[in-house]
């Protein structure tokens, strides 16, 4: 078996951290183009799509525009235009032990590049290294 994707470490960590407290299934679309990378559900009133991106470092300069890689136009679209029909999703960005929650409304902003203290106002942040799964949970209640 080869190294795994960071992403799919990323999967690796929250799935270990929300065993017992969520169902999730990750999905594997080779058809259609930007559908997020997991369905999850805690309960009747916090379920929906997950996208796992991880950004190795942050722009050296304050001014140079925050990229996700791998984070494409046909993701950020589909965000973007389910949330009209009450899809919940989100997009979970890891940087280190550092998690950002954004939520679908930031979809074309977060593909459109912001600056690092504009990605950091615009998501709720997790701390990998000391969150629990309430943790997580409470980041995507706020998140939305």
């Amino acid at each position: 078996m080869g190294m795994r994707r960071p992403e799919q470490v990323l999967w690796d960590r929250l799935s270990d951290m929300m065993k017992g407290r969520w169902r999730a299934d990750r999905v594997e679309n080779k058809i259609l183009q930007g559908m997020p990378d997991v369905y999850f559900g805690v309960s009747a009133q916090l379920h929906g799509w997950l996208e796992l991106k991880v950004l190795p470092e942050f722009p050296k300069y304050a001014k140079t525009a925050v990229k996700v890689p791998h984070y494409t136009p046909w993701q950020a679209n589909w965000h973007w235009t389910h949330r009209d029909f009450g899809t919940k999703s989100w997009i979970l960005v890891a940087h280190g032990t550092d998690l950002y929650v954004f939520p679908s409304r930031m979809a074309l902003a977060l593909f459109e590049g912001m600056t690092s203290t504009e990605f950091r106002t615009a998501a709720v942040f997790v701390d990998l290294q000391k969150a629990t799964d309430l943790d997580i949970i409470d980041a995507l209640l706020r998140a939305r």
